[in-house]
């Protein structure tokens, strides 16, 4: 049996029931904070989760330019092999 891990509030978003708590639906994905201090930690969550996205980005392209340089030294190398063989 596996037990149950609760993620660390500081290493991801809360849960939907902590978001919802003290919130007042206005309908769509508006959600308006009943308390100025609950504005404040949506505000937070939000940044957080656009620097994850935006180092999220930075990484992909990052692998994407290994993969290339990758790509085009195992192409490099081809023909030298070939010629070898030869």
């Amino acid at each position: 049996m596996v037990p149950d891990v609760k993620p660390n509030s500081s290493s991801g978003p809360p849960s939907k029931d902590k978001i919802k708590t003290g919130e007042k639906r206005t309908g769509g994905t508006q959600v308006v904070p009943q308390s100025p201090e609950a504005e404040g930690d949506l505000i937070a969550q939000i940044s957080t989760l656009q620097q994850q996205l935006h180092s999220s980005h930075e990484r992909e392209k990052n692998l994407q330019k290994e993969l290339t340089k990758a790509q085009r030294g195992l192409t490099a190398a081809q023909p030298k092999e070939a010629n070898i063989a030869g």
